[in-house]
């Protein structure tokens, strides 16, 4: 990678875009990062992240205020005056770059412009920064994870190396269906609230259904634990883990991702407070994470074929090591190469697909601010080619800087290219 000038500069962009997402809040805002008023010292940036998660109450002096018409003592500003979305009611038009427009302020003008109806292209695009990669980087993550676990066992333990006994595998078949209903059917009221009070609360309530659920199967295979006395369900079967898995990828990647999107978002629209909540956009991460696995799966399954008779994974069988240690030690990290290509051209996949979906008014609630969104707003006014140009930029910068950064880590572990 250090030889690899591109892969370098693209290393670079990746990390500035992930700086910018991580201090959005700090660089496009219309309260100070830091302010005194009236012998009172204020962090009100600070105290939002407070007021977001309950754990601050609001104070009720600046409920309603605008922070910009305050005459503080001393205050930090953000570079960027605006908020995401906040509409500048001096200039509700387009105004070009660098231009004042109605505002007698000059630390409030607009840098880079503004949309038809005065929304802020600067504050758009820092925040729309967050959305792209959050989008990118979760979905991804969910689906490298599954890819990794389902494509390691297909490829490690084949058709034939894993085995059951078979009162477990009875139990097990009979505990899914009680499982599911006590894990997620009973508790559908309970993800419907989490799902819409944010993405976090949605996963740590999926955790708590899945951990319903594994126990519910656990307690199946100790209540026919004592079945094993007998000789037929004692015996041991064989797993098709292999053909089953090639089976579900099969199916996974014939389901059309953007039209499911488009359904579940039709489905969505008809509950105003879950919409306007954002929480289709956590839906959207989900929805790409669970269907864009099958890839991941495939190159991990095929790198395991390949180094699972390795030297080096029989050596670890002859010092008596399980294979599941074998497994999780020895052979998925040394066929994570190939998954890292993968997952660098997923999250730029991931970033395309909801640009389209936005540009399109699918997905993203109204009151969040992407890349895509911002797009869809320049065909109001194609004069105004700031709208569009700027977001277009963005995006392509994003995605060819994962692209070639994707190129240049399997430029990078290819044995052939001299490394």
């Amino acid at each position: 990678m250090k030889r690899r000038f591109r892969g370098r500069i693209s290393l670079f962009v990746i990390a500035f875009l992930l700086a910018v997402a991580l201090f959005a809040d700090f660089l496009a805002n219309n309260k100070p990062i830091f302010a005194i008023y009236k012998n009172e010292t204020y962090f009100p940036v600070f105290a939002g992240f407070g007021y977001a998660t309950g754990l601050v109450t609001p104070d009720p002096v600046f409920i309603h205020a605008d922070w910009r018409t305050l005459e503080f003592d001393f205050a930090v500003w953000p570079p960027v005056h605006f908020a995401p979305g906040e509409i500048d009611l001096e200039n509700m038009k387009a105004i070009a770059p660098m231009d004042f427009g109605e505002s007698a302020d000059p630390e409030h003008h607009h840098y880079l412009g503004t949309d038809d109806i005065g929304r802020d292209i600067f504050s758009g695009l820092i925040h729309g920064t967050r959305s792209a990669l959050m989008i990118g980087l979760v979905s991804m993550f969910i689906a490298g994870m599954i890819g990794v676990v389902l494509g390691g066992f297909a490829g490690y333990f084949g058709d034939q190396q894993l085995k059951i006994r078979r009162s477990n595998l009875i139990a097990t078949l009979l505990s899914i269906v009680p499982a599911w209903f006590y894990a997620f059917f009973l508790r559908s009221e309970a993800l419907s609230s989490a799902f819409a009070s944010g993405f976090l609360n949605l996963g740590m309530q999926f955790i708590f259904s899945f951990l319903i659920f594994l126990a519910i199967v656990i307690l199946f295979n100790i209540a026919f634990y004592p079945l094993k006395r007998f000789p037929w369900l004692s015996g041991h079967v064989e797993v098709w883990v292999d053909i089953g898995l090639s089976r579900l990828i099969e199916i996974v990647v014939c389901i059309p991702v953007i039209l499911l999107i488009i359904t579940i978002d039709s489905f969505s629209a008809s509950d105003p407070e879950n919409y306007q909540s954002g929480s289709i956009l956590y839906l959207v991460m989900l929805v790409i994470g669970l269907t864009a696995w099958t890839v991941i799966a495939r190159l991990m399954r095929g790198e395991l074929l390949r180094i699972r008779n390795s030297e080096f994974i029989l050596a670890a069988r002859s010092l008596g090591y399980s294979d599941w240690r074998i497994l999780l030690r020895h052979a998925i990290p040394n066929g994570m190469g190939p998954v890292l290509v993968a997952l660098a051209f997923g999250i730029a996949g991931a970033i395309l697909v909801e640009s389209s979906l936005s540009f399109l008014g699918i997905g993203a609630s109204p009151d969040v601010v992407t890349w895509g969104s911002m797009l869809s707003r320049g065909r109001r006014d194609p004069d105004a080619w700031w709208i569009t140009v700027f977001p277009g930029m963005a995006i392509f910068v994003t995605v060819a800087a994962f692209n070639i950064f994707g190129e240049a880590i399997r430029t990078a572990s290819d044995p052939r290219s001299g490394n």
